[in-house]
């Protein structure tokens, strides 16, 4: 229940900064990118990703799905899983440790980025 809850708390933080339009923590939204797809992904497919698995782990396993893998039809947005995770990464302490509270955070990538998020978890 938890994981649900806080699934669809970034879920809408990024759906009411894209259509708000306004938000005071871009920083706060950004943060919420990774863990969106991390839990969309876990949802999905919950035999393929374990609790100590994040989304580079995620990443790797698709790319090396083979064709009869439950993961397979995610072959063809790979391409933009990856350049998400290299987006988001940058927001987070696990994988930036010298400069996630710092690393600027520009409106203009973060609206397309948090978009691209949403319609990766609308199967769009």
């Amino acid at each position: 229940m938890a994981t649900r809850d806080a699934y669809l708390c970034n879920y809408f933080c990024l759906d009411e900064y894209l259509t708000a339009g306004a938000c005071t923590d871009l920083r706060s939204v950004a943060r919420c990118i990774r863990p969106l797809l991390e839990g969309n992904l876990r949802l999905r497919f919950p035999k393929s990703f374990t609790r100590d698995e994040w989304l580079g782990d995620f990443i790797t396993k698709i790319r090396n799905s083979g064709p009869a893998d439950s993961l397979s039809p995610l072959r063809p947005k790979l391409s933009d899983l990856e350049d998400i995770n290299n987006y988001s990464k940058k927001y987070h302490h696990d994988q930036n440790q010298t400069g996630a509270d710092t690393e600027p955070v520009n409106d203009t990538s973060l609206q397309a980025y948090a978009r691209r998020a949403l319609q990766f978890v609308s199967g769009v």
